[in-house]
């Protein structure tokens, strides 16, 4: 990991977020299959894991999956996770005061 460049603390949490996983398995990472990611980011989701944790999982068992294992077949099937956009609120001309504005400038 250090050979790519990460810091001590991303190689920290890549190891957590790995053995996270390896406690879900409850076996080695290494006998993984696909349905295995799927359903351990689906209990991420259905546990309320943030979005940045979400993430950092998936990079840590891309690199896992890609770097380390040589597995890159597994590693595809990981979905990051995009952050919701809050909705903005769009006013109506007559919420926004334009028509008072528009006859005041004629």
């Amino acid at each position: 990991m250090m050979m790519h460049g990460l810091t001590p603390r991303t190689q920290h949490q890549y190891v957590r977020n790995v053995q996270r996983f390896a406690a879900f398995l409850k076996r080695p990472p290494g006998t993984a299959t696909s349905e295995d990611l799927r359903n351990f980011q689906i209990h991420q989701h259905e546990a309320g894991s943030s979005v940045p944790t979400v993430n950092g999982t998936v990079s840590a068992l891309r690199s896992l999956y890609t770097v380390t294992l040589r597995r890159q077949d597994l590693a595809r099937g990981l979905v990051a996770t995009r952050r919701p956009h809050p909705v903005r609120e769009v006013l109506s001309v007559e919420d926004a005061g334009v028509e008072d504005i528009a006859h005041k400038l004629a």
